[in-house]
């Protein structure tokens, strides 16, 4: 897979970003908030006390996902999204009707890379948006820094 030099700058810049913040990490990688999440795989994602006014995570999977210190949500971002009862919300929270439910790989088809560690450990990655969207999604996870081996 090939890189242009733009996507590999906002890619060291969000490795290099001082925060785990996932709305600022977001405006850092260069997303749209309003357009580049719909249909995310944003499974366990810790969206901590975020203000996520403005963001639309329609037909998202947020499975497992914590939005219960989050600010700005309203039911309208949240329309056909998938989510369980893992999903964390916010005290009085109604998100809405909750979407089909089915897994984002069944949806969406799979595109997997697998990045080598070593030769005994991989990391399989679905790409599916572009790098820098998925590098978010795995730094949001709670990694920081390169890649390492599970």
């Amino acid at each position: 897979m090939n890189f242009r030099p733009e996507e590999l700058d906002r890619m060291a810049a969000v490795l290099q970003a001082p925060t785990t913040s996932f709305a600022e990490l977001v405006g850092i990688a260069g997303l749209d908030p309003a357009g580049d999440l719909v249909g995310a795989d944003l499974r366990r994602v810790n969206f901590r006390s975020d203000d996520l006014a403005g963001f639309n995570f329609a037909r998202a999977d947020i499975c497992g996902a914590n939005f219960a210190q989050a600010r700005g949500l309203d039911p309208a971002m949240f329309v056909g999204a998938v989510w369980d009862g893992s999903t964390q919300w916010p005290a009085g929270f109604q998100p809405g009707e909750r979407g089909p439910d089915v897994s984002w790989a069944d949806a969406w088809g799979m595109d997997k890379y697998a990045v080598s560690c070593s030769s005994r450990h991989q990391k399989t990655v679905r790409l599916r948006k572009n790098a820098v969207y998925h590098l978010l999604r795995w730094l949001s996870e709670g990694e920081r820094g390169w890649p390492r081996c599970m």
